[in-house]
């Protein structure tokens, strides 16, 4: 069926039923007990999931009892992974909360029979012996590290706890980058100090070697206050070099609004080292302009310059990350084009690629690209492109920021030679 090859069909075709959801409900889960609707591939991709979700977002005693009928029809194990799946995707970010008997039972049984297949699943639901595996596992040098991984986003989605000390046993230790990426990536959910302070004393040998596990933890150190101001001790003391820390986390450490950090945050990252006033911006426009039509540049080069200043944010030539827009499209030989979105990115930002800053009720600070948003929550993904999931109650603002998360100064310290590099290989054809 060709039209499930278009996006807007089959959401449409959603939207029909989702409208029925409530108000016709019988007649909509009735659709399921025809064992044929189950080999369908618009109910496989969008419809049982989509539908468990929904009930379950709704939540109250009848649609909570639909998510258990709709459980009750999936005959193979396949079609009650959907429905589940669709349940737990309704309380992304969180623990599943108490659930009323008839659906928690159905839960539970799913579960146990499940639980060595999807263990990470199982954890989410609370039940108390995937957590109690979940945590040896976890705690398992010998273990699958991807595995470990998944339980360790698990646990902290759950809200656990128990996961603690594995969590500080993980950050501790020597080696395990991608796992102490995992643990980096939820610590800040738990306000517990000792999180905090395991990356503080072994940041030099187990953290600062690795780029990607640097950026990790200082993202870590700056969701919450009180660990922010263990960061910013570090950063006076030489030990974290301010040089390291991406622009982005500078600017959300300037998010609490406290004296002390603020003080510390101009000491080491001075604006006027970074800002130019509009005057200044249309000079430097001008400037980098006549560098680069009076001169050609290495394409090789540029392409070196920009991985290292561009690519993590942006695809070009089918090279880079996702978090600002894909450039190859862009009208690339136009200098006006180019220079006023590097040398202003807040004057126009795309939709879409807007930051946002989530405040949350137990004091964590996020700020990234808004993901997802729906009635349960929001996800958002930082730069470095990891996602994090919030529920809505656990929400205490959400508000667009007017500055971009492109830095101002992304061509400060570039030589003229540089400049025609990096803009040979933008430009190129």
């Amino acid at each position: 069926m060709r039209y499930l090859d278009d996006q807007r069909i089959p959401l449409l075709l959603w939207w029909l039923i989702e409208a029925k959801a409530e108000s016709d409900r019988d007649a909509v889960l009735a659709l399921f007990e025809d064992s044929k609707v189950w080999d369908m591939k618009l109910a496989r991709t969008f419809g049982v999931q989509n539908l468990a979700k929904r009930y379950a977002m709704a939540g109250g005693k009848d649609n909570y009892e639909s998510c258990a009928k709709l459980l009750a029809l999936a005959k193979r194990n396949e079609d009650r992974a959907l429905v589940i799946e669709g349940i737990v995707g309704a309380f992304e970010g969180g623990k599943i909360p108490e659930l009323p008997s008839v659906l928690a039972d159905a839960l539970g049984s799913y579960m146990k029979s499940q639980m060595d297949n999807d263990l990470a699943l199982a954890v989410k639901t609370g039940n108390a012996d995937a957590v109690k595996k979940a945590l040896t596992i976890v705690a398992d040098k010998k273990a699958n590290a991807v595995k470990r991984a998944a339980l360790v986003q698990a646990l902290a989605e759950a809200g656990n706890a128990g996961a603690v000390p594995a969590f500080l046993g993980i950050l501790s230790t020597p080696g395990e980058i991608g796992l102490k990426k995992a643990v980096l990536a939820v610590a800040g959910r738990y306000d517990e100090q000792k999180l905090a302070q395991a990356v503080v004393t072994g940041y030099e040998g187990r953290f600062a070697g690795d780029p990607g596990l640097r950026d990790a933890a200082h993202r870590t150190l700056a969701s919450r206050k009180d660990w922010a101001k263990l960061f910013l001790d570090e950063v006076e003391k030489h030990h974290i070099k301010e040089v390291n820390v991406a622009p982005d986390i500078v600017r959300q450490l300037g998010l609490y609004h406290d004296a002390e950090i603020d003080e510390l945050v101009k000491k080491h990252w001075p604006p006027s080292s970074a800002k130019l006033t509009n005057t200044q911006k249309l000079a430097e426009m001008s400037r980098i302009k006549s560098i680069i039509v009076n001169g050609g540049g290495d394409v090789e080069k540029g392409k070196l310059l920009f991985t290292q200043r561009c690519a993590v944010c942006h695809t070009l030539f089918n090279e880079g990350g996702k978090i600002g827009p894909e450039l190859t499209g862009y009208e690339r030989n136009n200098l006006d084009f180019w220079l006023p979105a590097i040398l202003d990115p807040s004057i126009e930002i795309r939709e879409g690629f807007g930051a946002y800053i989530c405040s949350l009720k137990d004091g964590q600070i996020l700020m990234g690209l808004l993901d997802k948003q729906d009635a349960g929550g929001v996800v958002l993904k930082d730069v470095a492109g990891q996602k994090h999931p919030v529920k809505q109650t656990d929400i205490a603002s959400l508000e667009a920021s007017p500055v971009s998360l492109m830095p101002e100064a992304l061509l400060t310290g570039m030589s003229d030679a540089d400049l025609r590099d990096l803009f040979a290989f933008l430009m190129k054809p």
